[in-house]
């Protein structure tokens, strides 16, 4: 972010444009927190990859944002001369945040479309590339309503202050009205995205399936921890699987923070079967995806933060 600002400082030569700027990062950056926190990822390199990329590309779109403004703000000037006042200035902006509406819902929506499959992609090298994808794609959505709403306000203020007060308030200046039918249908839209990014996260993260069946069944005191696999078995390459935690009534219990992990000893190597594990919503069950490049016998060992935490070792079979 302060390699941002020196840089936006050199574009503009003012520290007050340059924060103007900036204040994209923040708008962006909730959105994408907020999509981690929906979709279950923990912090890793790959997020805060993603997270950079992000930031350049918010900074990107409210740069541009603001040379729309800039050049519309020069046209109603060029035409108003020296009677040139805040109703003009006002005027501009809205034609300048106008003109950039259709070309930032494009942008916006390439992204989000390119993205999308992703998200929900199982083939090799999507348990890296998911959590990269996740900031950008929650990131430029709310970015969107920064740029389109926010930038032209703080830009219309910070040019407004450089303009003598006027004594008389500025005449009524027609605006695009939003018609009902317009706010129907963008309901209609936020409904639809949100029932359905519920849907897919319940599914995605609380159906063990109709075909999943206990793989291998491990204890630790009174606790019980099953592993169930959709095939029956952990095979070869990449694999999903559950773990469910229950106490000595066969009753699922909350594991609390639940790691993971499954290596192989080779001559001169030791290699990891990269494991992840993200809770459900329900309680005591947690979702696992696990890449195996060798079949064989794989050292595992779960370790849980709840229940006064523990761990346990166990060797699991890779077909």
């Amino acid at each position: 972010m302060l390699v941002i600002f020196i840089l936006l400082y050199f574009t503009y030569h003012s520290a007050v444009e340059a924060a103007h700027v900036l204040l994209a990062v923040p708008f962006a950056l909730t959105g994408g927190v907020y999509l981690l926190w929906f979709t279950g990822y923990n912090f890793s390199v790959a997020v805060w990859v993603g997270f950079i990329a992000l930031f350049g590309t918010a900074v990107q779109t409210a740069v541009v944002m603001v040379v729309y403004l800039e050049e519309a703000v020069e046209r109603r000037r060029a035409t108003a001369g020296s009677a040139f006042s805040r109703a003009d200035l006002r005027a501009a902006v809205v034609d300048g945040a106008l003109l950039r509406l259709r070309p930032k819902v494009m942008t916006v929506s390439t992204v989000v479309a390119g993205l999308l499959p992703i998200m929900w992609s199982t083939h090799t090298g999507a348990e890296i590339m998911k959590p990269l994808a996740t900031p950008v794609l929650g990131g430029m959505v709310s970015s969107l309503l920064h740029v389109l709403v926010v930038t032209p306000v703080i830009f219309y203020w910070l040019r407004a202050r450089r303009l003598p007060v006027e004594a008389v308030a500025p005449t009524a200046m027609s605006s695009p009205r939003v018609t009902r039918p317009a706010l129907a249908w963008t309901g209609v839209v936020a409904v639809t995205l949100l029932a359905g990014g519920l849907g897919w996260q319940a599914m995605w993260q609380d159906a063990t399936g109709s075909s999943a069946s206990v793989v291998q069944t491990v204890r630790s005191g009174p606790l019980r921890i099953d592993l169930f696999a959709e095939s029956g078995a952990l095979t070869r390459g990449r694999n999903r699987f559950w773990l469910e935690f229950r106490d000595a009534g066969g009753a699922l219990v909350d594991a609390g923070r639940v790691q993971m992990s499954a290596t192989m000893s080779m001559p001169g190597m030791t290699m990891s079967g990269g494991v992840e594990i993200v809770p459900t919503r329900t309680r005591g069950r947690y979702q696992g995806t696990a890449e195996f490049d060798m079949a064989g016998v794989w050292q595992m060992a779960v370790a849980w933060a709840g229940r006064d935490g523990g761990n346990v070792a166990f060797q699991g079979s890779v077909q």
